[in-house]
């Protein structure tokens, strides 16, 4: 079977805007591979590959997310959360399981700046960037 990634990608315009969020890191294997999880050349995966590598470059190169098909990405603001769903045929909709998100702003409340996050959400990003690597 082929694997999709479904990524929650969070498009703003400024860090004061958006409450910044934990990101799943499933979407970082198609760029930084392990031993665990590598995407043959042949694969039927690579449009994902490239498609990730895409992404990262453009957001890195110009703050700025690259059109992919044919989807242009809309900004997300504080009030209006933007989801694109990274398939293999992607689109823009509302975001998904806002209830089950909603318990993760209880668990680990974040503050406006990072600079003042607490010493267990650093571990635990921490934990979740290690585990992904070995």
């Amino acid at each position: 079977t082929s694997l999709i990634t479904l990524a929650r990608i969070h498009y703003f315009t400024s860090f004061l805007t958006l409450r910044l969020r934990i990101c799943h890191s499933d979407d970082l294997m198609y760029i930084f591979p392990t031993k665990n999880f590598e995407v043959e050349k042949n694969s039927t995966d690579m449009f994902m590959v490239d498609r990730m590598i895409n992404v990262v470059a453009s957001f890195a190169a110009d703050r700025k997310p690259p059109i992919v098909e044919t989807i242009t990405w809309a900004p997300s603001t504080s009030k209006v959360i933007v989801v694109f769903y990274n398939n293999k045929y992607p689109f823009m909709s509302n975001p998904f399981y806002v209830e089950r998100y909603a318990i993760w702003d209880e668990l680990f409340p974040l503050q406006e700046n990072c600079s003042t996050m607490r010493l267990p959400t650093l571990f635990l990003l921490l934990f979740i960037v290690c585990w992904n690597l070995l």
